[in-house]
């Protein structure tokens, strides 16, 4: 018989708290027989290349009638001194299965500890018959490590969450778009997460109310200069979050509501990025700037875990300083290429708050072709961008789907090969979080890593000979290696982005796919003798990380480390313990 041994697993916590002392794992294996056998199971857990914990174990399996998948959960114990000084880490786990007869499996997941990300993702249907969708989706959420989930359109009405007659949280209703809704459902939801220690966030919005409400309650409206009321697609009414006028008042009520009846953790204050300013009623200038920041801190006195959505960047200046889980910016036209996320990324470090992207991923919207390689492609390329930038992404939630545009019942379901590259590009960030996303970094890539007084140097290996330095760029410019390069005291941080072989440089277009391999050779001055080199990427080895040899060469600026790596996958990550 032939290997049809098929292995996968995941944490069953979203990260390790200081305290934590241990690891839950769901464990599925497919390609097993009806009866009983026993199979050798063989963990490793590494930390930038170094292996901390192994463990070995074995287990009779056998399937049932009812499903060809058997699932099992482990638990793993942790030594008090895998990260005795407390630092931020970043942990690869690695996991194979072998039976009686040597046939093996091998997976791959990772869990951080201490990592300052918010990893966003979403749930957006709680019809009654999705209730048995709910452990699926959450084991989905699991797998891209998901901190917070955002509960989207949850709500009966923007100005009143439950019905009247459903003051309880119980019962069925349709939202203002028609959606029906099961309350139980989402308060399932709500507890399924919990369980995991998933923080649920309910979608809602600052200023929306349908035309009734508006009807009734002029004085609580926006308005043009000519008095018009402002709203989106004539359905959603922009209402006034002045401190002081009776909206405010209202929202915040439901918010409670929200928080008291149905056992949610915080609030995903929702914006549609217009207007900035507007007037009253009675016809007095409004800056919603002004007032989102006084909306937001007002609200924060509650204590609970709450994301306000700054729409393409505004005004997050402002409300980053805010009491928020994270600085959330939708992103949207000006900023449609890399060089905008990495423009946006670097306006917020100085806040050092994790920073959350939701850059849909237009090219996954469903169309006449059926082949997603480009799609995937230019996913790949805008979660390594993100990362590489110190950036979560919102993508990623029901029914195993991703986003593509904002109204988030109309996501695109991946594929199963997309869905496993996707997650092995999740895994990853996790995986080398303390190189990605710690708050001691600095870039450099402008200083010392491109331009005319760069101290470090790139060439593109072809033909037998390097290609000038033209084909370098400092801000994710078509056909060219993008690094992006990051310093600490101890250590460099190098993400190599390969672009090579793009024609656009647009973050939510298709891209091509990746066609031959290239190298690249490295020059890193020596700033220590003892200086060691290591990679790993995504797609290779299953993230693991390998040490590089360097030579000592006469560099652009003096003695340089140099090192020659092979590039196989759009994201390589290079650092260098000094």
């Amino acid at each position: 018989m032939g290997n049809n041994l098929q292995l996968r697993f995941w944490p069953l916590i979203p990260r390790l708290a200081s305290a934590d002392r241990s690891i839950p794992f769901a464990i599925e294996v497919t390609g097993i027989g009806s009866s009983p056998d026993r199979y050798s199971f063989a963990l490793r857990i590494d930390r930038l290349g170094h292996v901390l914990i192994t463990e070995h174990w074995e287990k009779y399996l056998s399937t049932s009638e009812a499903s060809d998948v058997v699932r099992f959960e482990y638990t793993i114990s942790l030594s008090s001194q895998i990260n005795p000084e407390g630092q931020q880490a970043g942990l690869g786990i690695f996991l194979s299965v072998t039976d009686s007869e040597g046939n093996s499996a091998q997976s791959k997941t990772a869990i951080d500890l201490g990592i300052h990300t918010v990893r966003y993702g979403f749930l957006c249907n709680f019809a009654s018959e999705d209730l048995p969708s709910r452990k699926a989706c959450v084991d989905f959420l699991l797998q891209q490590h998901c901190t917070h989930v955002q509960f989207y359109d949850w709500s009966y009405r923007p100005h009143q969450y439950l019905p009247e007659s459903h003051v309880t949280g119980e019962g069925t209703y349709h939202d203002l778009m028609n959606k029906p809704i099961d309350s139980n459902v989402v308060r399932t939801s709500i507890r399924t997460l919990h369980d995991v220690g998933i923080h649920a966030i309910a979608y809602g919005a600052v200023y929306a109310a349908p035309r009734e409400y508006l009807d009734s309650h002029p004085d609580q409206a926006l308005y043009d200069s000519n008095q018009n009321p402002i709203d989106l697609i004539d359905r959603f009414f922009i209402m006034n979050v002045a401190a002081g006028n009776p909206w405010r008042e209202l929202l915040l009520k439901q918010y409670r509501a929200a928080i008291d009846t149905l056992g949610f953790d915080g609030i995903h204050m929702d914006t549609y990025g217009y207007p900035k300013i507007a007037f009253d009623y009675a016809g007095k200038r409004v800056y919603l700037d002004k007032e989102f920041v006084s909306l937001i801190d007002d609200w924060a006195k509650n204590k609970n875990r709450n994301i306000f959505n700054n729409v393409g960047g505004w005004p997050s200046s402002l409300t980053a300083t805010c009491s928020q889980e994270a600085i959330y910016i939708e992103v949207w036209d000006p900023h449609t290429e890399y060089r905008h996320l990495r423009q946006l990324a670097l306006e917020h470090q100085r806040f050092k708050k994790p920073l959350i992207f939701a850059a849909y991923a237009l090219s996954y919207k469903p169309d006449e072709t059926p082949d997603s390689s480009r799609s995937l492609a230019s996913t790949c390329l805008l979660m390594a961008t993100s990362c590489a930038h110190g950036a979560t992404l919102l993508l990623f939630g029901e029914d195993g789907g991703i986003l593509t545009q904002p109204y988030y019942v109309d996501h695109t379901v991946l594929n199963p090969h997309d869905r496993r590259v996707l997650t092995q590009y999740t895994d990853f960030s996790v995986q080398y979080g303390e190189l990605l996303y710690g708050t001691s970094l600095i870039d450099i890539t402008e200083s010392f890593a491109t331009g005319e007084n760069r101290e470090f140097s790139f060439f593109i290996n072809e033909k037998g000979r390097r290609i000038p330095n033209t084909r370098i760029s400092c801000d994710g410019q078509p056909n060219t290696l993008w690094p992006i390069v990051h310093m600490t005291k101890t250590r460099i941080v190098i993400n190599l982005l390969n672009l090579l072989g793009q024609d656009n440089a647009r973050w939510d277009e298709g891209k091509n796919p990746q066609e031959k391999e290239r190298s690249v050779t490295i020059q890193i001055p020596i700033y220590s003798q003892q200086m060691r080199l290591f990679t790993a990427s995504p797609e290779i080895d299953d993230g693991r990380a390998h040490p590089l040899e360097w030579q000592e060469v006469t560099g652009i600026r003096g003695p340089s480390a140099e090192t020659t790596i092979v590039l196989q996958s759009f994201w390589t990550l290079i650092w260098a313990e000094l």
